[in-house]
């Protein structure tokens, strides 16, 4: 896909919304697809945002994501492996802002597509499988081939519900995140070879057993649980329109400015 049909492509699918200079970033002469620049950690930013403030049952207590660069250099590190599995360069013990909470881990969520503009759509996609009032992920994929789906994005793309419980966890504070296309050769874009990472501090903590797993919920719920449960309380997946504009505008940024 060349860079003239990408940009038509976005002002077709935007064309009819003002907006200001400062919003679409202008093409640089960057030549390997790497990172963010300001205005797509914005939008990323309030991409993820915008889907924790959608859960439901409702939160309580659900903290807007402020963004931080040693956490973003962590997912940077982990990106350029081209490895698309979870983990952590050697020196992440030695990062100022775990030290805030030693007790806590880094949580992270990870992508591996066709584009990261799609990725926070699936983690937050993961949340058809999440029962949160039993604090269960659902998600069967054998069952889902099994059903007909070998070739969809639902056995595809989703691998749990790892990620989404992790971009829903209420008293995280933090994210950073980092970008690489992993097959970028004589600067030209080869698809589906996109990786994301982002991390998150304080991590989700993970169910140790069954004895502990409903005091693990993602987040406090605004009524009481047994009534936000019995109300038949659905996955907690949302979209809006809102967050697929922001989608928009983030793909238009990040590959506007690295295809040829």
């Amino acid at each position: 896909m060349s860079s003239v049909f990408l940009s038509f492509l976005c002002c077709l699918l935007l064309s009819g919304v003002a907006w200001t200079e400062d919003v679409i970033p202008r093409k640089s002469d960057m030549t390997s697809p790497v990172g963010f620049n300001a205005t797509e950690k914005h939008i990323l930013l309030a991409t993820i945002n915008a889907w924790r403030g959608r859960v439901t049952p409702p939160a309580a207590d659900m903290n807007t994501l402020v963004w931080d660069e040693e956490l973003a250099t962590m997912a940077q590190a982990q990106a350029d492996t081209c490895s698309f599995d979870y983990g952590f360069p050697d020196w992440a013990d030695d990062v100022n802002i775990t030290k805030t909470l030693p007790e806590r881990n880094v949580g992270q969520t990870i992508w591996r597509g066709w584009n990261v503009s799609f990725a926070t759509n699936y983690w937050n996609g993961e949340g058809e499988w999440y029962d949160y009032c039993n604090n269960r992920c659902t998600y069967d994929r054998k069952a889902l081939k099994a059903l007909g789906f070998y070739r969809s994005s639902k056995v595809y793309y989703y691998r749990g519900c790892f990620n989404y419980t992790q971009l829903i966890w209420g008293d995280s504070q933090y994210v950073g995140c980092g970008h690489r296309v992993c097959d970028w050769r004589n600067k030209h874009y080869d698809p589906g070879k996109d990786s994301l990472v982002c991390n998150y501090f304080p991590g989700k903590i993970e169910v140790e057993s069954e004895s502990t797993r409903m005091k693990r919920l993602p987040y406090k719920t605004r009524e009481p649980l047994d009534v936000a449960c019995a109300r038949g309380a659905p996955s907690g997946r949302a979209a809006t329109n809102l967050i697929v504009f922001a989608m928009l505008l983030f793909v238009c940024s990040v590959y506007g400015r690295i295809l040829p």
